[in-house]
């Protein structure tokens, strides 16, 4: 029976419990609430029971496995079922695969799951389990893959954990209370592809050997108490997509050999204490999506060309080091690039006038930094640019010295939400800002909070046209300039030379 992707409601009925020679039941991506009706589980015929993503709740009945001994599956998961996990459940001795996370569960994982024999796919994560993860459940030779993330089990890692389960391709312990250091056994996992174990409270440092890890494409280690040196032999992980190590204790330099792993899409080093420089290999991965150094105290200067590295970049994160020289101009050539981030770095010059060619752009931070104008040149050109910046969202925080228009508001006053610049407020002498509602512009705002102060430093101008200011608008006059509080729900800006 196959009723899945519907808009079916109210409890399941009962009757289904008289369908003796059912074999498969699938009634997932419904609307059914209330309990599982127990009849479901004496029909002796079912090999597979599917039930996902409804709202079912209350919990599994005790004996769940006695009158189902040709069970596959069980894939419950996505509901509001409570309660523990029956020890019962280890008397489903054909089950392949159980999916039973994002509910409620609660207690501890019973061992007896480990008398599964055939079971390939074990999914806990989301629930609220506690104690120790079974290290019957390694016993399994069939085991392929093991999901128990964001729950509050404890303990350390396994000592020997594919000593018996030799082809386990997924190991997801994350968001729980895990300690201890990686066993170098680990690395007897010749098959694993996922090792996600962030949000735990791991310790010690990444073993050197672990580059002998030839299938592995996901390492997570985020957020832990990791500490010493990044291994270069990380770099021997040809076949790694992802790999996060932000958030932890990490010292040393940044391996070079990492811009060697030519697969990798994501690469997470911020929030260690990295010091140094980002390797040039880095800038030369033509697959890789996203770069995160925020964080560390690594310096120098970006390079100051590349070939046709990073194109295919999307986030870039590096903000929070001690980066020095101009930002450089090939920049513009990540053109699928949403996130531009070099706060609180030591980055001076100019921004470069063609970043209006990264079209995709939707967070563009420069805060924190010693960025410069030209005092010879319109202060207008760099924000020109951004007009093509169509999807700009989040707000650029300058706070630079003399930067024209872009010396901004503190970051409690700028607007959530922005279309092509998000901070504005430094008036050159030689600038006129004139606000006007609708029209062609260079900047606008859009947002459900828009700015509540412009702070006008110089003499410049500061005029209003065709909008109407709050009712408690006020002005506050200061030695060269006053203060103008408003609140419109949209307003776009022309700006013009005096």
């Amino acid at each position: 029976m196959d009723m899945q992707h519907n808009e079916l409601n109210g409890a399941i009925s009962t009757r289904l419990g008289f369908l003796e020679n059912l074999q498969k039941l699938n009634l997932s991506y419904n609307k059914f609430n209330r309990n599982i009706p127990n009849g479901i589980f004496n029909l002796s015929s079912l090999i597979e029971i599917d039930l996902r993503n409804n709202s079912l709740s209350g919990s599994l009945p005790t004996d769940i496995c006695y009158n189902l001994p040709k069970l596959e599956l069980l894939r419950i998961s996505h509901n509001q079922i409570s309660g523990n996990i029956p020890p019962s459940m280890g008397t489903c001795t054909n089950l392949k695969q159980l999916f039973l996370s994002y509910n409620n569960f609660s207690g501890s994982i019973p061992m007896e799951i480990g008398n599964l024999s055939k079971l390939q796919n074990l999914y806990l994560g989301r629930n609220i389990l506690i104690g120790d993860l079974p290290t019957t459940i390694f016993n399994i030779t069939s085991l392929l893959q093991i999901s128990v993330g964001e729950n509050k089990i404890s303990g350390k890692f396994l000592e020997d954990p594919c000593n018996r389960a030799t082809m386990l391709e997924l190991l997801d312990l994350s968001g729980n209370k895990f300690h201890g250091e990686i066993p170098p056994s680990l690395l007897q996992c010749h098959a694993l592809q996922t090792l996600v174990i962030f949000g735990n409270e791991f310790s010690g440092s990444i073993p050197y050997e672990i580059g002998i890890l030839s299938t592995l494409q996901y390492l997570d280690l985020l957020d832990n108490d990791f500490t010493g040196n990044i291994p270069n032999e990380i770099g021997n992980l040809s076949a790694l997509v992802e790999l996060h190590l932000g958030k932890n204790g990490f010292s040393g330099t940044v391996p070079y050999s990492i811009g060697s792993i030519s697969n990798l899409k994501e690469l997470n080093i911020g929030m260690n204490s990295l010091h140094g420089q980002i390797p040039e290999s880095i800038f030369n991965m033509s697959m890789l999506q996203a770069l995160g150094f925020e964080n560390n105290s690594i310096s120098g200067n970006l390079p100051s060309s590349i070939a046709n590295g990073l194109l295919d970049l999307e986030v870039l994160y590096i903000g929070g080091n001690r980066l020095s020289g101009e930002i450089p101009c090939y920049i513009s050539k990540f053109s699928k690039l949403t996130v531009l981030d070099l706060t609180e770095n030591s980055f001076s010059g100019r921004v470069p006038m063609n970043l209006g060619n990264l079209q995709n752009l939707q967070v563009l931070r420069f805060s924190g930094n010693q960025l410069t104008n030209d005092p010879s040149m319109l202060e207008l050109d760099f924000l020109s640019s951004l007009k093509n910046c169509g999807q700009l969202k989040e707000d650029m925080v300058a706070h630079v010295v003399h930067f024209g228009i872009a010396k901004l508001f503190t970051e409690d006053q700028i607007i959530s939400l922005t279309k092509t610049l998000g901070t504005i407020g430094y008036m050159a002498p030689d600038i006129k800002l004139k606000l006007t509602c609708y029209g062609d512009v260079l900047i606008r705002f859009q947002s459900l909070r828009i700015y509540q102060k412009w702070e006008t430093q110089t003499t410049a101008g500061l005029n209003t046209v065709g909008c109407e200011p709050n009712k408690d608008h006020k002005y506050y006059q200061t030695s060269q300039s006053r203060l103008h509080r408003f609140n419109y729900k949209e307003a776009s800006f022309e700006l013009e030379s005096v």
